[in-house]
């Protein structure tokens, strides 16, 4: 179950990080 915690937890950053990255793409147009 941890293995699965810990790979929720990385994709929930990636999709953070990600968001981020939209954010300030839109954010300069």
């Amino acid at each position: 179950m941890a293995k699965l915690t810990d790979a929720a937890r990385q994709l929930d950053d990636r999709m953070l990080a990600t968001a981020a990255e939209i954010v300030e793409l839109l954010a300069r147009s």
